[in-house]
């Protein structure tokens, strides 16, 4: 009968083994529930290398199983603290190093201490578990006993037996008799015969549910699962010789009395029971390697490369092996930032990346480096040396100086100079041109890569440079003479500067003398007379092919006179004329000294001004008129420049105005006074007003005098101390010194 197959199916877990191995079982991926003390098989699929099994009850802390080194291992469930028991095989391989090791994916299992505890829906020794404390007694509740149902339906079968009343299999609670009444007492290979002759895990005691067992399971289908959402579903129950009990899993389903005939083809859904006394407590587990690694080798090596300077580089290596890849490109030697693919790309490169480049590439196996690569960047370089104007109709040389870096690539050189007009040869390094305008020839070089350079050189036509420019023209403070001053202007071709001077004629300028270029750009007039006129100046200048340009815009020279009114002294100076209009003097600077050697700035007057009183004068002075040139004349050497007048004094003056004052004397007295003194002057001459001075010149006190007297008495009991001028006013002024004290 059905109970003595089962017990030869149990009676070793060497059977077991060989069924679990042999099955086309995938990847375990669900958590199962096992026992302690239970027996589990577990095997790892693709583990290339050396295998070892580790356990961990937290999924987090692994430890090494002694001992489980093979594919297949046997492990009793220990007891953990946890309830969970997770597996894992790590594999290593030498010929991997960076890799060992690496993993399989995890079985993870949850531990009850007993039969007890198993929960419904716990995948459990075959199956779901669906009712705990029910099997097959008349509605006893047991602890630590239950059922468990196969996860999915077996496939559609008749019942079997049509027209045979089956003994002893109208049991409503007990499935397992049923079944093994309908195997015993029915040949066909129907609902019954299925259940005996099927096996999950090693298990292979399912039968057909009794009706209400049935029904048990209907309720905890969604614990189970995979049901058809219309499907009829055998129980082992008998109605009579021609129907038995069904189940009806759609809307309305798990109503225990639906009966069919028994040739219907329905589902079957098996079910088995446990125990805590169970013979076969075992489960399995089954893992697997989805990743070996390979080692490195690589295919392509990079290749060295000859290229222009600013062309593109590019270096390509190719490995196989377990990707993914790891790429860091060096030059040199060294490290490469950024440079971290397979393809190395140089963009505009240049002679800095001139070396040797390699590529060190890992994986998970191993590390290896490439052949070596050599960039060698070309960089051709061209000039002309320079050339000076010409004259019309000269021939003048140009001559190319070309270099390689790395010469014995570039080869033999090709040149190409354009225009071709006015030239010996257009295919030298060197050749001649006589043009006849301004040209610019261009030079081009070409190796044999196909790098290039070039080159350029301006050949100007000689022609007198036409806007030289006197910059001042002044007295000379240390000469007394005329000197004019100029800025050369450099690289025009000038063999030669001409100074010229208005002559008596207006409009005649005639030609001083000439200056070199390496000559200092002053010119002193050693014949001028500064202190007679002023004088006006041009220049010109001739170029090396003897052309004179046209003379420039004058400057005129600054002339001082002296007169004076009394003991004021007026200074009187012509302007000093830029006749291009690009200087006007902003202000005018009076000059003032006892000798022609100290004059000092004195004090100044705007530029629209040529005229200038210096008051109460009553010695000798020198004067001299100066302008500034703030911009300079266009050289740092020269960055404000000042041009002078001549120097010219006030003696006659002083001279004539010392007599007049001996001859007209006058008293005071006395003389320092506080207070008042008696003035008297000689009664030869009369004295209409008179006025006291201070030092600065400027006006104290004044009055009238409107009598015939020689005298009057002078009141200055208002006035502070100090020293004053008294100056009497007949027909020519005559003044003297007062010294005031301390009333």
């Amino acid at each position: 009968g059905l109970g003595g197959k089962i017990k030869k199916m149990k009676k070793n877990y060497l059977l077991l083994l060989t069924t679990f191995f042999c099955a086309s079982l995938t990847v375990q991926s669900q958590t199962r529930s096992v026992i302690v003390g239970d027996t589990l098989f577990l095997n790892v699929d693709n583990a290339i290398g050396q295998i070892q099994w580790e356990e961990s009850i937290d999924s987090i802390s692994w430890h090494e199983l002694v001992g489980a080194t093979t594919a297949e291992i046997i492990r009793i469930v220990p007891t953990t603290g946890t309830n969970k028991a997770h597996y894992r095989v790590a594999v290593s391989d030498p010929i991997c190093p960076n890799a060992s090791p690496w993993y399989s994916n995890v079985v993870s299992f949850m531990v009850y201490a007993s039969t007890a505890d198993v929960q419904p829906g716990d995948y459990f020794r075959g199956g779901r578990m669906f009712i705990a404390g029910y099997t097959n007694a008349g509605g006893t509740e047991t602890p630590g006993i239950g059922l468990i149902a196969c996860t999915h339906d077996y496939s559609a079968s008749v019942w079997g037996c049509d027209g045979v009343d089956i003994p002893n299999s109208s049991e409503n609670i007990n499935g397992n008799s049923n079944t093994a009444n309908i195997y015993t007492y029915c040949a066909d290979m129907g609902a019954a015969y299925w259940a005996s002759e099927y096996s999950v895990d090693g298990y292979n005691d399912w039968f057909l549910p009794a009706i209400y067992q049935m029904s048990w399971l209907y309720g905890r289908k969604d614990f189970v699962g995979n049901f058809q959402s219309s499907g009829s579903y055998w129980t082992s129950t008998q109605y009579d010789a021609s129907n038995a009990y069904y189940m009806y899993y759609g809307w309305g389903g798990g109503y225990t009395g639906n009966y069919a005939t028994k040739n219907a083809n329905l589902q079957l859904r098996f079910i088995r029971a446990f125990g805590p006394s169970d013979a076969l407590r075992h489960d399995f587990g089954s893992v697997q390697v989805n990743f070996t690694p390979s080692p490195l080798n690589i295919v392509n090596q990079p290749m060295s490369q000859n290229i222009c300077l600013g062309n593109t580089a590019s270096f390509v290596v190719t490995p196989s092996g377990t990707a993914p890849y790891q790429y860091q490109w060096k030059k040199d030697g060294n490290i490469i930032a950024d440079a971290i693919d397979s393809i190395l790309i140089i963009d505009n490169a240049t002679i800095n990346d001139n070396g040797v480049y390699t590529c060190e590439i890992s994986n998970l196996c191993n590390s290896i480096t490439s052949q070596t690569a050599e960039l060698n960047v070309v960089q051709l370089s061209a000039s002309i040396n320079p050339v000076s104007s010409v004259c019309q109709g000269q021939m003048v040389a140009l001559v190319s100086n070309v270099s390689s870096n790395f010469p014995s690539i570039s080869g033999t050189l090709e040149y190409v100079w354009t225009p071709n007009t006015g030239l010996s040869n257009d295919h030298l390094p060197t050749t001649e041109a006589s043009p006849t305008n301004n040209t610019t020839y261009q030079l081009l070089v070409n190796d044999q890569l196909n790098c290039q350079a070039s080159a350029s050189v301006d050949v100007q036509i000689a022609t007198p440079y036409t806007n030289q420019q006197l910059c001042l023209v002044t007295v000379d403070p240390n000469t007394g003479k005329n000197k004019v001053m100029f800025e050369k202007t450099p690289n025009s071709g000038i063999a030669e500067y001409k100074i010229y001077k208005e002559g008596s004629t207006t409009g005649d300028y005639n030609c001083l003398g000439t200056l070199e270029p390496d000559e200092v750009s002053e010119w002193l007039d050693i014949n001028s007379q500064p202190e007679v006129h002023g004088d006006k100046y041009k220049m010109s200048i001739v170029d090396t092919c003897g052309h004179e340009s046209g003379l420039s815009y004058y400057h005129k020279t600054v002339n001082l006179i002296i007169g004076n009114s009394g003991s004021t002294m007026g200074l009187l100076w012509d302007d000093y004329v830029d006749e291009s209009g690009g200087f006007i003097p902003y202000r005018y600077y009076i000059y003032k000294g006892t000798s022609p050697d100290n004059l000092q700035l004195f004090d100044s007057v705007p530029g629209t001004l040529n005229s200038y009183n210096d008051v109460n004068v009553y010695d000798v002075y020198y004067y001299m008129i100066g302008v500034k040139k703030l911009s300079g004349c266009g050289t740092s050497s020269r960055s404000a420049l000042v041009a002078f007048s001549n120097k010219k004094d006030n003696s006659a003056i002083v001279n004539t105005l010392t007599k007049s004052i001996e001859k007209n004397t006058f008293t005071v007295s006395p003389n320092p006074f506080s207070g008042s003194a008696l003035v008297e002057w000689p009664s030869s001459f009369w004295v209409s007003e008179w006025t006291v001075y201070d030092l600065a010149g400027h006006v104290v006190i004044k009055g009238l005098h409107q009598t015939n007297q020689n005298h009057f008495v002078l009141d200055l009991s208002g006035i502070k101390a100090g020293m004053y001028f008294l100056e009497l006013n007949h027909p020519n002024l005559i003044r003297t010194k007062l010294v005031l004290e301390s009333h």
